[in-house]
């Protein structure tokens, strides 16, 4: 078995490879997306043009491991959540045939030599939820749990009335101060769960409260919170807007709602009221023109990850990450 940096020559064959395989992930799937090959063509050919992110693994029977880069180095001004870390490497691999107990090392020494070599603070990596031996590969490998990227479709009635003596509203320009406390104590408690995130960033507070000032001003988004005698207990966020905007290009194109974060306060959960103020917010981005609805949430949350699912809302795909190794491996024939 060995691994090889890909180049333009190899691009014909992987792409017929990686559509042959997605096409099967996508009948066990229908949400996932279905594109043409020219799209998995475009996607090896834009790795192996950027840094040279790209490799294969294959042996005598061919191709077995698909692994396509892209470099992110956001710079601080630029739109971004602060929770990612801005040098990053986000990886799609693909076990591109069955192959129980494959564990590819030299193709994870390769990852590696990639992240020193761009002094990389987080290495991510996506595969759709149904594509199990993909992700044993990367569990075997050291790569954790990050994220749960769901779709739901279903069309959403108007929302129960909320829990007695609770009242739903919709915030306006101004009333960032209103949300924002509800929105960094959830913010504080995803930290504390998700190994992937970082809060080391200047001006944190002040970053956030920004952008819920630009969620309440965009025409796109809504935000919303729910109150108890005057004082907020629990708040939600989103937008509307096309599917290529988000994380995961594995998903069909349309106009999606994203619920972008959703709090209650601790001593307010577990009454109710976060779902009413969840399926509100639901009910109004569809009234805004989204035809299905997505959101992204931590599998280490032990209040996302039993909230989401009972609303309906199950991965589709699913994001791992994991902390390069600091030094470079030892030299095991680096194909690049």
């Amino acid at each position: 078995m060995e691994v090889v940096a890909l180049s333009r020559k190899h691009v014909p064959d992987l792409a017929t490879e990686w559509a042959a395989h997605h096409a099967n992930l996508c009948r066990r799937d229908p949400r996932l997306a279905t594109p043409p090959r020219q799209f998995f063509a475009d996607a090896i050919s834009h790795a192996i043009e950027s840094a040279g992110l790209a490799f294969g693994v294959r042996d005598a029977m061919g191709w077995r491991v698909l692994a396509t880069g892209t470099h992110y180095l956001l710079r601080e001004e630029e739109p971004a959540q602060e929770i990612i870390f801005r040098n990053n490497v986000t990886w799609c691999i693909q076990l591109l045939r069955s192959w129980d107990g494959l564990d590819a090392p030299s193709l994870m020494d390769a990852l590696h030599r990639v992240a020193h070599d761009l002094k990389i603070e987080m290495m991510y990596a996506s595969v759709p939820s149904v594509d199990a031996e993909s992700i044993a590969l990367l569990a075997r490998n050291g790569f954790d749990p990050a994220y749960c990227h769901c779709v739901l479709a279903a069309t959403f009635p108007e929302p129960p009335s909320p829990p007695a003596g609770v009242s739903l509203h919709i915030a306006y320009t101004g009333e960032g101060q209103k949300v924002i406390d509800g929105h960094m104590e959830e913010l504080d408690y995803h930290a504390m769960c998700a190994p992937s995130q970082r809060t080391d960033y200047t001006g944190r507070y002040e970053r956030q409260l920004a952008g819920c000032e630009d969620v309440i001003a965009d025409p796109d988004g809504i935000s919303m919170y729910a109150s108890v005698g005057g004082e907020v207990v629990a708040v939600a966020d989103g937008r509307v807007g096309p599917s290529f905007q988000r994380p995961s290009h594995l998903l069909p194109e349309a106009t999606i709602g994203f619920i972008r974060s959703v709090g209650t306060r601790s001593d307010w959960q577990r009454r109710g009221v976060g779902k009413s103020l969840s399926l509100a917010l639901a009910y109004h981005l569809q009234n805004m023109g989204a035809r299905r609805l997505e959101l992204v949430y931590c599998p280490w949350n032990p209040l996302s990850s039993r909230f989401w699912p009972s609303l309906g809302f199950q991965p589709a795909v699913h994001g791992f990450c994991m902390r390069p190794n600091k030094g470079i491996p030892e030299e095991t024939g680096d194909p690049r």
